[in-house]
């Protein structure tokens, strides 16, 4: 009994770190705390990395070794080609933060993470520190309807207690994974019952880059629920799936007012919410074949710098908000190819243990390439999909990277001969 209380005080004091770590991570986006919290948020996020590296008993997984080499080569590249600009503090705190990311997510958390017991954890304390502090700021907001509420090219948005509607949209999109991810850990039913409200903020900050990704995320899993069946079954599936489209396309084809080809731009640009005129004006200073190849550097293209903003180091570009177009114009076609690179190893490991691996696994590899879809998709509209210190990075890549390196128990066919 003795020993029955130590673990379970053990277990609910990592919980209640964890969740007050997650807490301090949402409420640091808070309009009033954004400057306040700064640095607290920046040491609560070193903390978060310390606590997977304490849970995984200090030890060190080798697995995404190839994962992890290829991040320090961007990085590399990005400080090389500004070299001829002089590194400043920004792009020094950009790798920073960036390897504290690759260093948790491919080396940590892989061995933090293996244990079923570890996963429950983290994922549910995160959950309550999340759900906390989110319903804190959206209470806070409908407390001063003024403030909380904005009219912006048409579109009414709530942005509560947070600095901006699209964070407190990225709040509710990481209460939704984390709330999937707990479940998944404990198939508990009750973890799943914050979602709703979590949609309802996305909803209501009317965020539709995090609103995709949720959807995205949630997509996922029926659609790999289906790769795992026979090919017969999935060949009629797909054939019947094609036709649907078809059809629903030839009866919805004539109502869609399509633009003319001389405004596809602008149409792009009202569609992105002018962020296809900032990507283009973002990638314009790669104005030569060596820049396209390798880039500005680390800090010479920063999204959400804004044309009339004021830095002490040279900035070009305007307001990327895209991780991909961010990447592109720091570290070039080389540092984007080996982003992709990244992606594309973590994707074939997840779906090579999908397939080949049990039932049970399945939705361990499930979540994985679900959460990987979701934060792809999600970087197509914002920047700090890898930026340690925001609990969407904290989140994401540690699952991805545990979930790529979990062991495939291959199927028993002996019987089956």
């Amino acid at each position: 009994m003795k020993y029955r209380v130590i673990v379970w005080g053990k277990r609910t004091g990592w919980q209640l770190l964890l969740a007050l770590l997650a807490f301090i991570q949402v409420v640091g986006t808070f309009t009033l705390l954004t400057e306040r919290l700064y640095l607290v948020k920046w040491l609560g996020g070193l903390a978060v990395a310390l606590c997977f590296f304490l849970l995984g008993r200090g030890r060190i997984s080798g697995a995404l070794a190839p994962e992890f080499a290829m991040l320090v080569a961007v990085l590399a590249i990005g400080l090389l080609a500004q070299l001829g600009d002089s590194i400043d503090g920004r792009a020094v705190a950009l790798v920073f933060s960036y390897t504290i990311t690759g260093t948790t997510a491919f080396l940590v958390a892989p061995a933090a993470l293996r244990r079923r017991s570890v996963q429950r954890i983290v994922w549910s304390g995160l959950l309550l520190g999340t759900t906390v502090a989110t319903a804190l700021g959206v209470y806070l907001g409908f407390q001063n309807l003024f403030t909380a509420f904005s009219l912006t090219t048409g579109r009414l948005r709530f942005s509560g207690a947070f600095y901006s509607a699209n964070a407190a949209g990225v709040a509710g999109l990481i209460g939704v994974i984390l709330a999937v991810a707990a479940f998944e850990a404990r198939r508990w039913w009750r973890y799943l019952v914050p979602i709703p409200f979590f949609f309802a903020v996305m909803l209501l900050s009317d965020s539709r880059g995090s609103l995709l990704a949720a959807m995205v995320f949630l997509a996922v899993f029926p659609i790999l629920r289906i790769a795992r069946w026979p090919p017969q079954r999935m060949a009629i599936a797909l054939s019947l799936g094609a036709a649907g489209l078809v059809l629903i396309g030839t009866m919805l084809g004539s109502r869609i007012d399509w633009p003319a080809p001389g405004q596809l731009g602008p149409e792009l640009n009202r569609v992105s919410s002018g962020r296809w005129t900032n990507w283009k004006e973002s990638l314009s200073y790669l104005d030569g074949p060596l820049r396209w190849m390798f880039g500005l550097g680390m800090s010479r293209n920063f999204s959400f710098a804004f044309q009339e903003t004021d830095f002490p180091v040279p900035v070009r570009g305007s307001n990327a908000d895209n991780f991909f177009v961010d990447i592109l114009g720091r570290t070039g076609i080389v540092g984007l190819l080996l982003i992709l690179g990244i992606i594309g190893s973590l994707t074939l490991k997840m779906w090579r243990g999908l397939i080949r691996g049990t039932a049970r696994d399945a939705s361990r590899y499930a979540l994985g390439l679900a959460l990987l879809a979701s934060t792809i998709v999600l970087g197509g509209t914002n920047s700090i999909i890898f930026t340690w210190a925001w609990l969407q990075a904290m989140v994401a890549w540690p699952l991805i990277g545990a979930a790529a390196t979990h062991p495939v128990d291959a199927p028993d066919r002996t019987h089956s001969a």
